[in-house]
């Protein structure tokens, strides 16, 4: 992994953040949901070759996978609604 490729994913998982935190979530799924971006991790030497919006829904489907089930959807979706907007 280069320096770019690290740099990627720390931009990717501080816009996150930032999203989630405006959001306005219940504090328990807030603090799942950064828990999950924190741990969400892609391989980004299969991904450089990636435009940057197909390597963002990657990212978002980790960290929506990361979540687990335990979340309503409709919630969910909202979350994924912002960080594509974000991302």
């Amino acid at each position: 992994m280069n320096n770019l490729e690290v740099v990627e994913a720390n931009t990717l998982r501080m816009k996150a953040r930032i999203a989630i935190r405006g959001l306005g979530l219940p504090p328990k799924i807030k603090e799942a949901v950064l828990a999950a971006i924190d741990t969400a991790r892609l391989p980004l030497h299969k991904y450089f070759k990636f435009n940057k919006p197909d390597t963002a829904e990657a990212f978002i489907r980790k960290v929506l996978a990361g979540i687990g089930n335990n979340i309503d959807e409709k919630i969910k979706g909202e979350i994924e609604k912002c960080l594509l907007r974000s991302l």
